[in-house]
């Protein structure tokens, strides 16, 4: 999460993975990432609890570390209101991390192009942002089955590398057409 705001469902997050520690105790870790005016109250939910040793409050997080953190995370959740075509979670799916997201259509009727962009053998779905049960069973579950959660994160490398482009294709990409627009203007 980038920014810790109500609209990022950033407490309805840290109340599904309490409740995933609870149900399997010493099986999980969280990192959050980001700030925002939510960052105090998450991290009051964990402070002095058996969890505040595993969950990680990590503030503003470098973009060049992000790509990194994401790799190095077995899951990665976005509980994001507005929608989930987001730089963030475009940038989870090039990496090829299993991800779990809200069920389309969302408020205001968001998200439907991410279900038609990958497909239910990608990305695991929840109810919504605010669906604290689904989380936490999902997290269960893909702790549960390596191999599900391995397949997952294979699908949506493969599924995203044929629509997404590296940074480095993409900015190319850019460079070319403006070189071919300074072309007809001259």
């Amino acid at each position: 999460m980038a920014r810790l705001v109500e609209d990022k469902g950033c407490l309805a997050f840290i109340d599904a993975v309490r409740a995933a520690m609870d149900a399997a105790p010493g099986r999980f870790r969280a990192f959050v990432a980001g700030s925002g005016p939510f960052e105090g109250s998450d991290a009051r939910k964990t402070k002095g609890t058996d969890h505040s040793d595993r969950v990680h409050f990590l503030g503003q997080v470098p973009h060049e570390q992000v790509l990194d953190l994401q790799q190095n995370c077995d899951v990665y959740v976005s509980l994001n209101q507005m929608c989930n075509l987001t730089n963030a979670n475009l940038e989870a799916m090039r990496t090829g991390v299993c991800m779990i997201i809200p069920a389309a259509p969302g408020i205001r009727g968001i998200d439907v192009d991410t279900d038609e962009l990958m497909p239910p053998d990608t990305v695991w779905r929840i109810r919504g942002s605010e669906d604290v049960d689904g989380l936490r069973d999902a997290l269960i579950h893909l702790d549960a089955h390596p191999d599900e959660r391995r397949q997952r994160a294979e699908a949506i490398f493969a599924r995203a590398s044929t629509f997404i482009p590296s940074w480095d294709e993409r900015i190319n990409a850019e460079i070319e057409l403006l070189e071919q627009l300074a072309a007809v203007n001259t």
